[in-house]
């Protein structure tokens, strides 16, 4: 993680959210417990999603002798957990209004008094060394790479898949087996009980023989830990990016998986929502879509689908020449960087949209019972 970034977003976040708050004093919420502007309830929301509606109900607060009723928090909730806007749709958390890059294609009616869809800028936010470039070709060692982090029942499945397609020695490959996110059945399991269990209930009809071998090997990885994953990507011919959120076509959302891909000279393809490279595709990011036919998949509603014919493809990308295209894959690398780059020199602003949006809805909702007056970090920030 690139944590000199990090403490830059999270800088322009707070600036943006004081100078939103500042062109409207009336504004100003109140902290939820110790629940606060900016606070990150990831981890809470694993585990007490629903302890946190009862948290927020509105009550009586004392603020230097002045009374008022109700709360409301703005949550800038980082791209890779749609799950939160998922309870959006049940109105299940009332006063809460979140500022993310997820894509509502089918339900933003429903999602919109509460969300506000932040601009991809934020992408330009995964690396701070937008000028790294690959001005020569690297000559590729392997045909492609698939890193998978987590365990779920997908992403095992991708594994199995690698191995029964005789590509696995051909590829750079991780499966790491991180538990992050686990079922909450599983957690009291290691790694490799849970990746035993899933096989047992989901895929001992299907790869019973891809198992048998897979077990013996995971968590896996076949490359040196401490590489830098764009030099892998470099030395493969292209990419297989398994997205952290695939299964849910009602918000697309990307991390720095697509963005790191994106930046380099390789081409790719992308497991992710229906319309996901459609999404970026009108950001204006360049998907090479001369090289790579990726309608044939992103337009289909099953990901078992887009799963197969994605595999599929990868027969055919191995052929890939990267000396004969280098140029057009170069092309494509400089558009998205400095895509990127622009990007990052506006994000300040469009933060401050952003958190403007936040609060004149939380307005209109109701959810806002001030006392007015000039904001300023004491009184709209808690550090804690």
């Amino acid at each position: 993680m690139d944590y000199n970034n990090l403490a830059r977003n999270v800088d322009l976040f707070r600036q943006a959210h004081v100078a939103a708050r500042y062109l409207l004093p009336q504004c100003i919420p109140l902290n939820v417990q110790h629940y606060y502007p900016g606070f990150n309830i990831r981890d809470l929301f694993y585990t007490t999603q629903y302890d946190i509606k009862k948290n927020m109900e509105p009550r009586e607060h004392s603020t230097n002798g002045r009374r008022s009723i109700g709360t409301y928090v703005i949550e800038w909730w980082e791209g890779d957990a749609p799950q939160l806007e998922n309870l959006l749709y049940n109105n299940k958390i009332p006063t809460w209004i979140t500022i993310s890059t997820t894509v509502f294609p089918n339900h933003n009616e429903v999602v919109d008094p509460y969300h506000v869809q932040l601009h991809p800028s934020i992408y330009s936010t995964y690396y701070n060394n937008h000028e790294q470039q690959y001005e020569t070709n690297v000559v590729p060692n392997k045909g492609f790479n698939c890193f998978l982090n987590r365990i779920d029942v997908i992403r095992q499945s991708w594994f199995y898949q690698l191995l029964r397609r005789n590509l696995f020695d051909q590829g750079y490959i991780s499966f790491n087996m991180n538990l992050h996110h686990v079922k909450e059945e599983f957690k009291n399991l290691t790694a490799s009980q849970v990746f035993q269990v899933q096989f047992e209930r989901y895929h001992s009809s299907v790869f019973a023989e891809e198992h048998k071998i897979a077990q013996s090997l995971v968590p896996y990885r076949n490359f040196d830990e401490a590489a830098k994953l764009d030099d892998i990507i470099m030395q493969s011919k292209f990419s297989i990016i398994v997205e952290t959120y695939f299964d849910d076509n009602n918000a697309i959302t990307f991390t720095e998986k697509t963005i790191r891909a994106l930046r380099l000279p390789r081409p790719w393809i992308l497991f992710g929502p229906k319309n996901s490279v459609k999404q970026l595709r009108t950001w204006g990011f360049d998907v090479l879509d001369d090289l790579v036919d990726h309608d044939s998949y992103d337009q289909f509603e099953s990901h078992i689908e887009r799963e197969t014919v994605m595999l599929d493809m990868a027969k055919t990308l191995l052929k890939f020449d990267t000396q004969q295209h280098w140029h057009r894959l170069k092309k494509a690398s400089d558009h998205n960087l400095k895509l990127l780059g622009n990007w990052a020199l506006e994000l300040g602003e469009y933060y401050l949209l952003a958190h403007y949006e936040a609060i004149v809805k939380a307005h209109e909702l109701g959810y806002v019972y001030p006392p007015p007056g000039i904001p300023t970090l004491n009184r709209v920030w808690t550090n804690r």
